[in-house]
């Protein structure tokens, strides 16, 4: 597992489609969050340069954003907008404290269908 900071700066490459809703995300507390605000559709961070603010929802967006010194958060309040998956009680903390993971998907033969795989609570 790697950090978000570590991930979106380029100093590791976990693979994956980029946009935000390929990858899992954890808490150091170990709660599985989502990034952004609970009542959109999808996933997102935030990006402030002390006065104007941008929405980044893939990795090349929050990439270049934060190559061109932009902070994570908001000119109001730094830091990761997250909520705890399956609730809409949201909260900004420290890029620091994100883990990242890439969602791995399987095929099977007998349904025909793709499926996530590793969704347990398992992070190793």
């Amino acid at each position: 597992m790697h950090g978000l900071e570590e991930v979106v700066s380029g100093a590791f490459d976990i693979g994956g489609p980029g946009t935000l809703e390929g990858y899992r995300f954890l808490r150091q507390s170990a709660t599985e969050v989502r990034l952004g605000y609970a009542s959109a559709s999808r996933q997102s961070l935030s990006f402030s340069d002390g006065s104007s603010t941008e929405d980044a929802a893939d990795l090349a967006t929050a990439r270049a954003l934060y190559d061109r010194g932009w902070e994570f958060g908001t000119a109001q309040a730094r830091g990761v907008r997250v909520y705890a998956a399956g609730t809409r009680a949201e909260r900004m903390v420290p890029a620091a404290e994100i883990l990242a993971r890439r969602i791995q998907w399987r095929y099977s033969r007998l349904t025909g269908a793709f499926s996530r795989w590793g969704r347990s609570s398992s992070w190793g």
